[in-house]
């Protein structure tokens, strides 16, 4: 699995999304299971080469064929990035969902992610919304989703001295 997932990372950072999903099929054939980090590496390196697109339809698609037992975490937030970058913002939320049903809780990243994705669109209440729900529920968020905030207000201003 290692030597797919160098394989499967290069071919998502050069933009050859088609064949790195071939090949993901091309390993469940074989009996070798892509495994949560490689369907995750196949998703970062999409969304850093700028190919969301592709990142969320392989995101809808693993949401459609892995049970989210089977994900971990670094997947469901990367899964979530996929889509709230495409603006598919119902699926995200069923997404959600899906984390806190297989055990799961969002970590400070799930919360950068959603906190970016809602300031970026100018969403700033749904983006205080989630960082309140997320403190209420014993979250406790670090240094970057308060700058993401406190940039979100400023480029609004609404920062007073």
């Amino acid at each position: 699995p290692t030597n797919y997932r160098a394989i499967l990372r290069k071919l998502a950072a050069l933009g050859r999304a088609d064949e790195a999903f071939e090949l993901l099929r091309d390993m469940s054939e074989a009996g070798v299971a892509p495994d949560a980090r490689a369907h995750t590496e196949v998703l970062t390196e999409l969304l850093r080469s700028g190919d969301s697109a592709s990142a969320a339809a392989h995101a809808s698609a693993l949401r459609q064929s892995s049970k989210p037992s089977a994900r971990d975490l670094p997947l469901f937030n990367v899964m979530l990035q996929s889509l709230l970058k495409e603006g598919r913002t119902t699926e995200a939320s069923e997404l959600l969902g899906e984390l806190r049903a297989a055990g799961l809780e969002p970590s400070a990243r799930t919360l950068n992610i959603l906190l970016t994705s809602f300031t970026s669109r100018g969403r700033l209440p749904e983006a205080l919304e989630v960082f309140n729900s997320y403190c209420a529920a014993g979250g406790s968020p670090g240094a970057v989703s308060y700058n993401v905030l406190i940039s979100a207000f400023a480029r609004r201003g609404e920062l007073v001295n």
